[in-house]
């Protein structure tokens, strides 16, 4: 053998030997099966606290306080802690998987967590109303007992509130989400019966007794048909007692088997992507609801984490016109973008500043894929899983879709 010959076999183990070295660092598979459903559904007991969760103190925290706070802690980015070793998601009080393990029919999508018959029989009981806000409604009952909120879907955009809330709870159903039942429903107001007992809330929170005044100022909110009906939405109460909603950061200390700190969660994360497709703006803690499972009334139970309220997807418009036209593509009081135009004097240019509503005029106002942009996409304020989503959990979710 001449020193050449020698040399060749030599030089490949010696690659070799520098190759199994550089991929030390690579995920192992282990032998013991992939891991597809999280321990967090274990029941304890007490039911956790509830608390109230302010809007204008949640705007501001989100949008000043927390990033002010942030700016000191040099948190270097990180990734999601809960995905298996195949880089998924397991199912969990947060999370089932759906269209990301098995193939759905566009009727099993479209049902979303309504399931195959879904039907309101008659009569439909008033037990409570909203009279005020954006869209006033009642909470009824129907004569089989199920609960529902119906809400009317206003004046501005009268035929959009009802079908993003249907669509956008099945788009994230089917994605994996905890979500309610929500329908458009097309009803004759004599099916409407009322609750001697029942009561409406205002927005400031008083709650006074249910008069005829009532039912009237919100069916007049609601879009009626040709035929004399009218149009609204309804959404089913949730499995299980809400208990309040659950928060995109930190943990519940009441929770014991709430160990991973929701702004490093993939589900929570990667949630950025299908709310940017789906322009899903109000994506704060406001919608989102916790509710305590149990099982035949039974003092153990645990949490279950449910996303709720899509009402603002696809196009939502308000009075305020320029807000409106920034809608996706800056926040509702966005320090970057207000400093940043200000020492520039507007001299970059935005999105908004030649936005014009789609082909579908107001009914969809300005969401459109001309301006779209995932990767620069906002909500109305910062969300704190959204602003640490890295490109493996948008890979993920991006797979889903």
């Amino acid at each position: 053998m001449t020193r050449t010959t020698r040399a060749v076999p030599l030089a490949l183990l010696f690659t070799a030997l520098l190759t199994s070295c550089a991929t030390t660092g690579l995920r192992r598979y282990p032998l013991a099966d992939v891991m597809w459903e999280d321990s967090d559904q274990r029941r304890f007991r007490p039911m956790p606290e509830s608390f109230y969760s302010p809007y204008m103190w949640d705007g501001a925290d989100n949008a000043f306080f927390r990033p002010v706070s942030e700016f000191w802690l040099f948190e270097p980015p990180r990734e999601a802690i809960n995905v298996n070793a195949l880089d998924e998601v397991p199912d969990s009080s947060w999370y089932q998987n759906r269209l990301s393990r098995r193939l759905m029919s566009p009727e099993a999508v479209a049902q979303g967590a309504c399931g195959e018959s879904f039907a309101i029989p008659g009569p439909w009981t008033i037990v409570g109303g909203k009279p005020d806000g954006a869209n006033p409604g009642f909470q009824i009952r129907d004569a089989n007992g199920a609960r529902y909120l119906l809400k009317t879907e206003g004046t501005i955009q009268p035929w959009r509130p009802g079908a993003a809330d249907t669509i956008g709870a099945a788009i994230y159903h089917a994605a994996g989400y905890w979500t309610p039942c929500n329908r458009v429903v097309h009803f004759d107001r004599d099916i409407l019966v009322v609750d001697p007992e029942a009561t409406i809330e205002r927005t400031n929170g008083v709650e006074e007794p249910l008069q005829q005044h009532h039912i009237d100022s919100v069916m007049e909110a609601a879009l009626q048909l040709p035929d004399g009906r009218y149009r609204a939405s309804v959404s089913r109460f949730i499995d299980g007692r809400p208990i309040s909603p659950w928060r995109y950061q930190g943990t519940r200390p009441d929770d014991p088997n709430d160990v991973v700190p929701h702004e490093h969660r993939r589900e929570t994360r990667g949630m950025f992507v299908l709310a940017a497709w789906t322009d899903h703006i109000d994506s704060r803690q406001e919608n989102t609801l916790a509710a305590w499972m149990t099982e035949d009334d039974q003092p153990d139970g645990y949490v279950r984490h449910y996303m709720i309220d899509f009402g603002d997807c696809f196009g939502i418009v308000h009075e305020w016109e320029y807000l409106v036209r920034r809608f996706g593509h800056s926040g509702y009081l966005d320090f970057e973008h207000i400093v940043t135009d200000w020492l520039t004097l507007d001299m970059f240019s935005r999105p908004w500043f030649e936005a014009q509503e789609g082909p579908a005029g107001r009914t969809l106002g300005y969401y459109d894929v001309f301006r779209f942009e995932p990767d620069a996409w906002r909500p109305g304020y910062p969300n704190p899983s959204f602003d640490r989503h890295t490109e493996h959990d948008a890979a993920w979710m991006a797979r889903i879709i």
